[in-house]
């Protein structure tokens, strides 16, 4: 019976510290691709806002294979799916151009959420 117990604990315990095999939630945002970033391992995009998690703004990804780059070309509208926890990409799809982005202006009033320096030009 003791050996019965202890093959018993055993087994709870392997259950209870295996990793969760279960992906993270997905989270969906909408951008414009910038660009690649850091030798492929990210992409910049202006994206719209993050409900609850952060404003519209310009910023690199992570992506989880740079294979998902391929085919990307500088301006394309993009649909991501990352992950809710790292905000890793998981997929991206190429939106219709005529797509209807909700970007913050920039300082220059429409530089789709991208800041241009100041050069004291106005």
């Amino acid at each position: 019976m003791r050996l019965l117990a202890a093959a018993l604990l055993l087994t709870v315990a392997a259950c209870a510290d295996a990793p969760d095999s279960t992906p993270a939630p997905a989270v969906t945002v909408r951008g414009v691709f910038l660009g690649p970033a850091y030798d492929g391992e990210a992409m910049r995009v202006d994206h719209e806002a993050i409900a609850g998690r952060m404003p519209a703004m310009a910023m690199d990804f992570r992506v989880v294979s740079p294979e998902l780059l391929d085919g990307l070309t500088e301006g394309d509208k993009v649909r991501l799916t990352l992950d809710s926890t790292s905000l890793a990409v998981r997929d991206v799809e190429i939106l219709p151009e005529e797509t209807d982005l909700e970007l913050e202006p920039g300082e220059a009033g429409s530089t789709g959420g991208i800041l241009l320096p100041d050069t004291g030009d106005e």
